[in-house]
């Protein structure tokens, strides 16, 4: 029997051809890992688009601010109305004046007794 009439050995053969055809395999799985790298940059060009979007809530801001001033003109109505209660004030000044006349006539009366006591002292003399 010679050395290729073992059937052993012959097999053994082919199991060594199909590691090699293994290895093959392994060298289109790193293709693909490239092409996910690809990937990763389309998602850089969305995150631009969203700043974009920021910009027009700036916009609407400024509106707001516009309204902001429509109270303002508001604010003066409610002064003009308080101009009407200082007239109403005045009145009340007038109704204090005659008071003090009343006083005055107090003091008149005061004098009269002065002179009672002067007559008394010509009394003594006597």
């Amino acid at each position: 029997m010679g050395p290729n009439d073992d059937p052993l050995k012959a097999n053994d053969y082919s199991f060594g051809d199909n590691d090699y055809s293994l290895r093959d395999i392994e060298y289109p799985l790193e293709d693909i890992d490239y092409s996910l790298g690809d990937n990763d940059h389309s998602l850089e060009d969305i995150d631009y688009s969203l700043r974009a979007n920021d910009n027009s809530l700036g916009a609407n801001d400024h509106s707001l601010s516009d309204n902001d001033c429509s109270l303002g003109d508001n604010d003066h109505s409610l002064r003009d109305n308080d101009h009407s209660l200082r007239d109403n004030d005045c009145s009340l000044g007038d109704n204090d004046y005659p008071l003090e006349d009343i006083d005055y006539s107090l003091r008149d009366n005061d004098h009269s007794l002065g002179d009672n006591d002067y007559s008394m002292r010509d009394n003594d003399r006597s």
